[in-house]
C-alpha cells in the first residue's frame, strides 16, 4: 500500500510570484467567507512595502498600496447578497505579481457568537443532535471557528477557517449559534455567517481589552495582582506553581520516555510495512485505542526534484497532548507542556533547507496523550507539508504502532489549583480579547450574540463593572455601534432557600441591569430551559430561536414573537390579611402559568423573604403573604433554579426581577 501514501505537490492557489512577493491574507479572508451586506467590504492583509494591491468582487473593484510596514487595507463597493468569487492581485515594486482567488464568497449577514461553554457547546452534543445533524445541509450558512488562544497584547490575526454547514461539519458548531443562524437564514433568505469565539469556564475580564479595564478604580486591585504575577521571576513562578505541578503528577499520566528510538522508528530507512494503517486526522478513541499513552505515526511523501533541498514547514494541525516530529530521521519540532494550552496549539514545524530530498521522504510523529482522548484533533486541511505557496496534503493514510498504553486517567478537576495569571491562565484579564477578538475587529459585522456569566459568580460586583465596559470597548474597537444580544443565565443547581447566596440569580440581575442601561442591547431568557444537575443544558434550540426572533424584530424590523413579559409597575391594596401587591407587566398579553405559581416572594422592612400567594387575572398578578403584612420588596424567580412558569401568549417566560414596592 506504499503507493497510496505518495502524493505530489498541488498548487493551493494561483501564485505566479516568489513567496516573498505573495499577498498574505488574514484567516478571516478566505474561501467560504461571508461579507456583511449593505456595507463596504473591508479587506486587509500584508505584502511587500509599496506593493500595489487590487481586489474585484462581482464586478466591483478597489485598490490600494501597501505601507512601509507592508500592511494594506481597502474597501470594496457594496455588493448585493449572493455568492461570488473574490479576486486579489498584488504587483510588487520589482514588477513580480501574485494573485489569490477566493471561492464561494458570500455576501449576507455576519454575527459574532461569543462567550463561555454554553455558547461553545457543540450541536453534536445538544438535544436531538442526530436528527438535527442529518438535516444540517445549509450551503448558505457558514461558520468561522476562532481557535482558542491567549495573548498578552492585541494580535493581528487568529487561527481558524470558514466551513460551509453540512451534516459532516455542523456538529462542531455552537448549538445556540446554529439554531440562531438557521432561523435568521430561513427568514431573511440571504447567506448567514457566524464567527464563533468562545471558551468554556472564562470570565468577562478575559474578554475585555486592557485599555478599558485600566480606567476603572474598582479594578485596580485585580490589575495590580495580575501585573505582580506577570513580573515574577521564573524561579518564583516555578515555586508558586508547585501545587499545580503536584496535582498534574497525581491526575495525568506521566510520560515514560520516548520508546521507539532504539528501534529506529523515526529513521528514513525504517520499514513500517507491518504497522497498522489509519486515516488521519483521527483521535485515539476513534482508532479503537482505549486509555492514554503513546503512539508512533509514519508516512512517506514524494518531493519533486525542483523542490528538493528547499526549506519547508511541517503542519500537523492540533494534537492532544504532546508530540515530537521527525523528517528523514531528524527531529524538526516538539510540543510539550511548556506550550500554553498545548492541546489547542497548531503545530507548524520548520524543516531546514537540505533535509528534504528528491523522491521519497519519511515523516514520523510520536504523540503522547496524558489525559482524555488524544491524537490528531484538527481538520484534514490543516495537515500539510508546505513550501512557499505549495501544499502537499498529509491527511489520509498513515502507518501507526502503539508504543505505550495505560488505563485512562481519572482527573479530579474540582481540586485543581488555580494557575498564575499569564498565558497559561485563560482568565487573565484581556488575554482572550487580545488573541480571539481584537484580530476580528477590522471585519464588518451585523452584531454579537453573547452567552456568558457562569464563571463570574465568585465576584458579582466585578462582573457588574466589567460587563458594560466590554460591550462599549468592543464597539469602539470595531468602530460600529452594533446590537449586542445577551442570554440571561439558565436555571441550574438544586434549589435551596437556605443557600447563603443565590449566585446565579445575582448574575441574572446584573444582566438585566446591563440590558436596561447599555444602549442597543437586547436579552433573552433561558430561565425555563436549564437542568438542575447540568450546567450545560442540552436545549440549545429554544435559546437560539429566541435570539433569532429578538434580532429579527430589533435589528431587521420583522414582526413576530420576541419579547417575554417584563415587570412594569405595582399598586398596593390594603386588606385585612395584610397588604396586597398588584403587579403589572409589559409584553404580557395572554399572561398565563403552567401550573401553580410558586416563584414569587415578599419581604418587609427586615429584608427576609417569604413565599407569596399569587393570583393571575387580566394580565396582572396579585400577591399576598400573611407573613409579610407590610411588603417592601417583591421578587420573582430569585433562585439559582426557580420554578419559573409564568409566560405570555407567545410562550416566552417572565424575566426574573427584584424590586421595591414601598415609598
Amino acid at each position: 500500500m506504499l503507493h497510496c501514501l505518495r502524493y505530489f505537490w498541488m498548487l493551493a492557489c494561483c501564485i505566479t510570484a516568489p513567496a516573498a512577493a505573495a499577498l498574505h491574507l488574514p484567516a478571516l479572508i478566505s474561501d467560504n467567507m461571508v461579507l456583511q451586506q449593505q456595507t463596504q467590504g473591508h479587506l486587509w492583509g500584508w505584502a511587500e512595502p509599496g506593493e500595489q494591491v487590487s481586489a474585484s468582487l462581482a464586478g466591483r473593484t478597489a485598490d490600494t498600496v501597501a505601507d512601509v510596514a507592508g500592511r494594506w487595507s481597502l474597501y470594496l463597493p457594496r455588493v448585493p447578497a449572493g455568492v461570488y468569487a473574490l479576486h486579489l492581485q498584488g504587483i510588487a515594486p520589482t514588477g513580480t505579481t501574485s494573485s489569490h482567488t477566493l471561492r464561494n464568497v458570500a455576501v449576507g449577514e455576519v454575527w459574532v457568537a461569543a462567550g463561555q461553554s454554553n455558547m461553545e457547546w457543540p450541536l453534536s452534543q445538544a438535544a436531538d443532535a442526530e436528527q438535527t445533524l442529518a438535516q444540517a445541509d445549509h450551503s448558505e450558512i457558514r461558520v468561522f471557528n476562532v481557535h482558542k488562544q491567549t495573548a498578552l497584547s492585541p494580535q493581528d490575526d487568529v487561527s481558524g477557517y470558514w466551513d460551509v454547514l453540512t451534516p459532516q461539519t455542523a456538529g462542531a458548531m455552537s448549538g445556540v449559534a446554529y439554531h440562531f443562524a438557521r432561523h435568521l437564514q430561513e427568514k431573511l433568505s440571504v447567506p448567514v455567517g457566524i464567527i464563533q469565539a468562545s471558551w468554556g469556564s472564562t470570565q468577562v475580564a478575559a474578554w475585555t481589552g486592557m485599555d478599558a479595564l485600566q480606567g476603572q478604580p474598582a479594578l485596580k486591585p485585580l490589575l495590580d495582582e495580575v501585573q505582580q504575577q506577570l513580573n515574577l521571576s521564573d524561579a518564583e513562578k516555578q515555586r508558586r506553581n508547585t501545587a499545580l505541578r503536584q496535582w498534574e503528577a497525581e491526575n495525568y499520566l506521566p510520560d515514560p520516555g520516548i520508546q521507539g528510538l532504539e528501534q529506529d522508528f523515526p529513521q528514513a530507512d525504517f520499514n513500517a510495512a507491518d504497522w497498522d494503517t489509519v486515516i488521519l486526522p483521527q483521535t485515539f478513541n476513534k482508532m479503537g485505542v482505549d486509555g492514554d499513552g503513546a503512539i508512533w505515526f509514519r508516512r512517506e511523501v514524494v518531493v519533486p526534484e525542483s523542490r528538493a533541498g528547499q526549506d519547508a514547514t511541517l503542519e500537523l494541525g492540533t494534537l492532544d497532548d504532546f508530540d515530537v516530529a521527525y523528517v528523514n530521521g531528524v527531529q524538526v519540532g516538539e510540543t510539550s507542556a511548556v506550550q500554553p494550552h498545548h492541546w489547542l496549539y497548531e503545530r507548524r514545524y520548520p524543516v531546514p533547507a537540505g533535509l528534504l530530498q528528491s523522491g521519497t521522504n519519511h515523516i514520523a510523529v510520536r504523540v503522547f496523550d496524558q489525559y482524555g482522548d488524544g491524537g490528531f484533533t484538527g481538520r484534514a486541511a490543516a495537515m500539510a507539508l508546505v513550501q512557499g505557496q505549495q501544499r502537499l496534503s498529509l491527511a489520509g493514510e498513515w502507518k501507526y504502532r502503539t508504543a505505550y498504553q495505560a488505563e485512562a486517567m481519572q482527573a479530579d478537576f474540582a481540586t485543581i489549583p488555580p494557575a498564575l495569571y499569564g498565558l497559561n491562565n485563560r482568565n487573565t484579564p484581556a488575554v482572550l480579547y487580545n488573541a480571539m477578538i481584537a484580530p476580528l475587529t477590522p471585519y464588518r459585522i451585523q452584531g454579537v450574540i453573547w452567552y456568558q456569566g457562569e464563571s463570574d459568580t465568585p465576584d458579582i460586583s466585578r462582573f457588574r463593572v466589567i460587563s458594560p465596559l466590554m460591550i462599549q470597548q468592543w464597539r469602539s474597537a470595531w468602530q460600529q455601534d452594533f446590537p449586542f444580544l445577551l442570554v440571561q443565565l439558565a436555571n441550574f443547581e438544586f434549589d435551596s432557600a437556605d443557600a447563603p447566596r443565590q449566585k446565579w440569580a445575582e448574575i441574572r440581575e446584573v444582566q438585566t441591569w446591563v440590558n436596561d442601561t447599555v444602549a442597543n442591547t437586547g436579552m433573552v431568557s433561558a430561565i425555563d430551559v436549564g437542568e438542575a444537575d447540568n450546567v450545560h443544558p442540552k436545549d440549545k434550540l429554544t435559546v437560539g430561536i429566541r435570539l433569532a426572533n429578538l434580532a429579527l424584530s430589533r435589528v431587521y424590523g420583522e414582526t413576530g414573537p420576541y419579547q417575554g413579559p417584563v415587570y412594569h409597575t405595582y399598586q398596593r391594596e390594603d386588606d385585612t390579611g395584610g397588604a396586597r401587591v398588584r403587579l403589572q407587566f409589559r409584553h404580557a398579553e395572554g399572561l398565563k402559568a403552567t401550573g401553580e405559581i410558586v416563584a414569587f416572594e415578599l419581604a418587609g422592612e427586615d429584608g427576609h423573604f417569604y413565599p407569596a400567594a399569587a393570583k393571575l387575572a387580566d394580565n396582572h398578578i396579585m400577591l399576598q403573604s400573611a407573613a409579610v403584612p407590610e411588603p417592601v420588596r417583591v421578587r420573582y424567580a430569585w433562585r439559582d433554579n426557580p420554578v419559573a412558569n409564568v409566560y405570555n401568549a407567545i410562550g416566552l417566560p417572565l424575566l426574573p426581577f427584584s424590586v421595591k414596592v414601598a415609598e
